[in-house]
């Protein structure tokens, strides 16, 4: 899988970006990370499924910060959404 998506998220650019059996969702500040955190618990079942197949899944905030969500959550991570743990 490979190719790029990019849309809102409250209004907030997001980026979808594929390569390979990696995906990174990039967004353009922490506010906007801070968003996409309501939505973990309406996601669970892709997330599983991401995970079930192996899929890479990061998260890259503002160019400067990437953390890893699949196949192990990053730690500060799992401490903010629990239910990726």
């Amino acid at each position: 899988m490979t190719g790029r998506l990019t849309g809102t998220l409250d209004g907030r650019p997001v980026t979808v970006e594929a390569a390979g059996r990696d995906v990174r969702l990039k967004v353009a500040n922490l506010r906007a990370a801070w968003l996409l955190r309501r939505a973990v618990f309406g996601m669970m079942p892709v997330l599983c499924a991401a995970k079930a197949t192996g899929l890479g899944l990061r998260l890259s905030i503002a160019s400067h910060t990437t953390v890893e969500i699949l196949p192990k959550p990053n730690f500060v991570l799992r401490l903010l959404t629990p239910a990726l743990a």
